[in-house]
């Protein structure tokens, strides 16, 4: 049986698990309809999820939607806390396996401002890096994301070898993009079904 040596974990409904996105509890707080939202989610937010556009900016450039009186920074503070409800079953199973030697790592798709309250806040200190798609320049789930991962992670650790890498993700194409990259990718449940996938090997 092989040693796990390394496991990827998608933020996201893996690592947080808020009831319901911001943008629905905004919706509903300011009594307008969510899918005034669905056009800025769909055209101008994946922009920022690569790096190519600011959150802020296009917050600013799209306030007839948001209709914010305050600062920006005011806005994401509230978003991201508002969304900062943690998996803690699962967080406290990862803190177990990093006791263990096994390298921990972040994967996700996020604008640099909640990638950066991730690495600063959330989950400061409990993973031993972070790759977010903001600062890779591409998003799950390309080929150009999983390759830049698995280059970071190998190239540092040179035995490993991407089929060693086990990885959880919550949206499927994202797990079968991560598959055809050769890495252990699974589909997320719940902590029992990663301990019952780590465990026996």
């Amino acid at each position: 049986m092989k040693r796990v040596k390394a496991v990827l974990f998608d933020a996201d409904g893996v690592l947080t698990v808020p009831e319901s996105l911001f943008a629905q509890i905004y919706a509903a707080e300011h009594d307008f309809n969510p899918k005034s939202f669905e056009q800025f989610f769909e055209d101008k937010f994946p922009d920022a999820l690569v790096g190519r556009a600011d959150l802020k900016q296009l917050i600013a450039e799209n306030n007839d939607i948001w209709r914010w009186d305050g600062e920006v920074e005011d806005l994401l503070k509230l978003w991201f806390e508002t969304e900062n409800v943690q998996n803690e079953a699962l967080l406290n199973y990862i803190a177990k396996l990093r006791n263990q030697g096994i390298l921990c790592y972040v994967v996700t798709n996020q604008e640099k401002y909640r990638g950066k309250y991730m690495q600063d806040v959330m989950f400061k200190g409990k993973f031993d890096g972070f790759f977010i798609s903001a600062e890779i320049g591409a998003k799950k789930p390309s080929t150009d994301f999983f390759k830049k991962v698995i280059e970071a992670i190998c190239g540092k650790n040179p035995s490993l070898k991407p089929e060693d890498i086990i990885y959880f993700d919550d949206t499927q194409k994202h797990v079968d993009a991560g598959k055809r990259l050769g890495l252990d990718a699974h589909l997320y449940k719940n902590v029992e079904q990663v301990n019952d996938i780590i465990k026996p090997i």
